[in-house]
């Protein structure tokens, strides 16, 4: 999951958004990784790890999918700006806490 954050994060590290929204290889693997993110984090028990906002980051990787009603009001590509941007720092904090208390290994 933290693989997934921090590389959906360093696709957009800096890129202004219209560069970003310009390439739509990076918007593609962008809502990959986003969706990797999200389907790794059905898979969290809530009883285990309450302190992974579960909800919030299955949220994210569902607001990147070309789909959901909010993306599709939008350019491809400009709601998955803003979830890297506004909502993936929070998450991957988040994630990072957790892999820190219980001593998980990073690859």
């Amino acid at each position: 999951m933290v693989d997934a954050a921090e590389t959906a994060t360093s696709l957009t590290s800096g890129l202004e958004k219209a560069e970003f929204l310009a390439d739509r290889t990076l918007v593609d693997a962008s809502i990959k990784n986003l969706s990797v993110l999200g389907e790794a984090a059905a898979h969290i028990p809530r009883r285990d790890h309450p302190a992974v906002a579960r909800r919030t980051v299955t949220n994210v990787a569902r607001h990147a999918q070309p789909h959901h009603p909010r993306v599709l009001r939008c350019e491809p590509g400009e709601h998955v700006w803003g979830t890297i941007n506004d909502d993936l720092p929070v998450v991957l904090a988040e994630l990072h806490q957790l892999v820190e208390r219980q001593g998980f290994e990073q690859d």
